[in-house]
C-alpha cells in the first residue's frame, strides 16, 4: 500500500510524523514523503522534514496524508 505524505513549509510536524508512525506499521505500507519540489521543508516548530519525491511522482497512492498548519495559505 503506497501512502503519500505531503510536506510543505510551516506545517505542523506532529500532524505528519504522528500518523506516519502508525501508518508505517500497516502490512505492506510504503511511505512516500512528497512535496511540490523535493527537499527539506521547515515545520512550524523549526524541525525540517525531507520530501524525497515530487507529489506528481507518486501517481496512484491509496492514502494521501495532508498535515495541518496554523497558516495553510
Amino acid at each position: 500500500m503506497e501512502i503519500a505524505i505531503l510536506l510543505f513549509d510551516r506545517m505542523t510536524a506532529l500532524d505528519a510524523v504522528g500518523p506516519a508512525q502508525v501508518l508505517a506499521f500497516l502490512p505492506g505500507a510504503k511511505l512516500r514523503w512528497v512535496a511540490a519540489e523535493p527537499g527539506a521543508k521547515q515545520t512550524d516548530c523549526g524541525l525540517a522534514l525531507v520530501a524525497d519525491r515530487r507529489l506528481g511522482d507518486v501517481t496512484n497512492p491509496e492514502i494521501v496524508l495532508i498535515p495541518g498548519s496554523i497558516d495553510v495559505r
